[in-house]
C-alpha cells in the first residue's frame, strides 16, 4: 500500500468521526487499495495494522471500555457497607453464604483494540443492547461449591441440543436473552430456596440464617422475592451500585476465569480472520 494512501487512512482516523477497530482498518485499507487500482493478492492482516500504527506515531491502539465501567465508586461507600454488613458476613456459615449474578456471552462482546489518535487517553463505548447473546446465571457458595447454572436463551422455544446437555443447566428463554422478574423469581423459588433447605438439613443448621449476596439489578427488588427469602430465613444483601468489580465474588474470580477460557477457545478456532482482497 502506497504511503500517500496510508496518510489518507491516518488522516481519516485523526478526524475522530468514528472508532476504528483493527477490522475496520483492514477493510478501509482494502477499499483504498482497490480505489487506487492496486491489484494485490496479499492479505491485509492484523500484523499489517500493527506496522501501520508503528509507521504513524500520531496513532496508537487502546482497549475500549464500556460506559458502565467508567462509573466511579467512592471509597466512603465501601467503608459504609463493610461497617454495616461486615459482622453479618463473618457470622454466617460458609455453606449458607451464596452469591448470584449474571454474565453475558455474545459474539459482539469480544475484546478488541481501537486505533485512535495518540493523544487520546481512553475510548469509551456506549452500552449496546445487542439481542444476540446468552445469559448465564450461577450461584456460588463461600464453602467452594456451586449450583447447576441457569441459561437464558434469546429464544421462545428450546433448541435441539444433545440430551446430556439439558441436564447440565437450568433453561429459560426470553425475546432478547435478558433476565426478567419472572425468571429471577423462578430461579429463587425452584433452585435456590430448595438448595438452602437441603444444606440446612444435611448439616443440622435448621435455625441458621442464610445470606444471598446480589448486585442491585431491578429484578432483585420484587416484594414477592423479599417475602420468599424472609419466609425461609434468608437475608438478601445487595452490594453498592457499580461495586461488582470490587465486592462480588462471581465478578472477581468466576466470571473472569470463564471469560479468559472463552477467549482462548475463540483464538483456537480462529474467529477473527484477515480480510481477503476481492
Amino acid at each position: 500500500m502506497h504511503r500517500d494512501l496510508e496518510l489518507q487512512l491516518r488522516d481519516e482516523i485523526l478526524k475522530r468521526e468514528k472508532i476504528y477497530s483493527f477490522s475496520d482498518i483492514r477493510q478501509r485499507a482494502q477499499e483504498l487499495r482497490a480505489i487506487d487500482g492496486q491489484v494485490n493478492d496479499k492479505l491485509i492482516s492484523d500484523n499489517w495494522v500493527h506496522s501501520f500504527i508503528a509507521r504513524n506515531p500520531s496513532l496508537k491502539a487502546l482497549f475500549p471500555t464500556c460506559a458502565a465501567a467508567e462509573r466511579i465508586l467512592q471509597k466512603s461507600e465501601l467503608d459504609w457497607w463493610f461497617e454495616k454488613f461486615g459482622g453479618l458476613l463473618e457470622s454466617v456459615e460458609p455453606s449458607l453464604l451464596a452469591n448470584f449474578d449474571e454474565t453475558m456471552v455474545a459474539p459482539s462482546k469480544r475484546k478488541w483494540k481501537a486505533v485512535v489518535p495518540s493523544d487520546a487517553r481512553s475510548v469509551v463505548l456506549s452500552i449496546s443492547n445487542d439481542p444476540n447473546h446468552i445469559t448465564l446465571c450461577p450461584f456460588i457458595f463461600a464453602d467452594g461449591n456451586a449450583l447447576i447454572p441457569s441459561v437464558i436463551l434469546p429464544l421462545q422455544y428450546a433448541p435441539q441440543l444433545p440430551p446430556d446437555l439439558y441436564t447440565r443447566f437450568h433453561w429459560a428463554g426470553t425475546a432478547k436473552g435478558w433476565i426478567t422478574d419472572d425468571i429471577f423469581k423462578e430461579i429463587i423459588e425452584k433452585i435456590f430456596i430448595p438448595e438452602i433447605a437441603k444444606r440446612r438439613e444435611a448439616m443440622h443448621f435448621e435455625d441458621k440464617k442464610a445470606i444471598l449476596l446480589l448486585d442491585s439489578h431491578g429484578s432483585r427488588f420484587q416484594e414477592c422475592i423479599s417475602k420468599l427469602l424472609s419466609d425461609n430465613n434468608i437475608e438478601m444483601l445487595t452490594i453498592p451500585a457499580h461495586s461488582s468489580h470490587v465486592l462480588q465474588p462471581l465478578d472477581r474470580i468466576t466470571f473472569s476465569l470463564f471469560k479468559s477460557e472463552l477467549q482462548k477457545l475463540k483464538h483456537k478456532y480462529n474467529f477473527e480472520k484477515p480480510i481477503l482482497e476481492k
